[in-house]
């Protein structure tokens, strides 16, 4: 399913264009979140159209926050649309089911709504071949595998990634992961302590910068000690 949003200017032009930056700014959060594939103005000017995955109660709020709406310059309507046939490109970019139920689960437990999420959106932007890699094989082939913990998975990736360097968003990411799998900052800490004999003090001290950055985003404090978030 996807939902199409006509919008259409009921306000002169000029009275538009003094929101069209806010505008944008909103529909950037929507593309953030992988939840709007195009939008422009018709060439006309007289209104535009966005194409979205949004569910309906997504779209409504979309457009119950767009800065259009709240200035009263335009009307908005949406059309729920089921396309019966299409590309197989564009079948993987309107098809958030098409990933194997266990992998998706699977991802979403570790990566759902913070910086995992975010990155593999963005990436499925560029590439989704490489977004159906990930969910097939790296999730539903490698992560699923049962012997050992899923936290302990999570903590020996950080320590991986902290060994081949410039793999902030992935450590992001997986820092995000282990905490929801219920690790302590001090647990973090220990394994890229035990790491520093095999990779080295830059490394593992870039490692905690960013884990600094990750406390600092999710308690609000810049001077905190880490060693106290447990």
């Amino acid at each position: 399913m996807m939902i199409l949003i006509h919008v259409q200017y009921i306000k002169p032009l000029n009275e538009v264009d003094q929101y069209r930056k806010a505008h944008i700014l909103h529909l950037e959060h929507y593309y953030q979140q992988n939840l709007i594939h195009a939008s422009g103005p018709y060439n006309n000017r007289e209104g535009g159209f966005i194409i979205s995955n949004m569910s309906i109660d997504e779209a409504q709020s979309y457009i119950d926050n767009d800065p259009y709406h709240f200035a009263q310059v335009a009307t908005f309507k949406l059309i729920d649309f089921s396309p019966t046939k299409s590309s197989e490109l564009f079948t993987l970019l309107i098809d958030k089911d098409h990933f194997p139920k266990e992998a998706k689960a699977l991802f979403n437990s570790l990566h759902g709504q913070h910086a995992g999420e975010r990155l593999i959106n963005t990436l499925s932007n560029i590439s989704p071949e490489f977004t159906d890699l990930t969910f097939n094989f790296a999730f539903g082939e490698i992560l699923s595998r049962p012997l050992l913990p899923m936290l302990l998975k999570e903590l020996l990736i950080i320590a991986m990634c902290t060994m081949l360097g410039d793999t902030q968003k992935q450590l992001h990411s997986h820092i995000d992961a282990a905490y929801n799998l219920g690790a302590t900052t001090q647990m973090i800490v220990e394994v890229l302590l035990l790491a520093i004999p095999i990779i080295g003090f830059p490394r593992v001290a870039n490692v905690l910068l960013t884990l600094k950055e990750i406390i600092e985003s999710k308690h609000g404090h810049s001077d905190i000690a880490m060693n106290h978030l447990e």
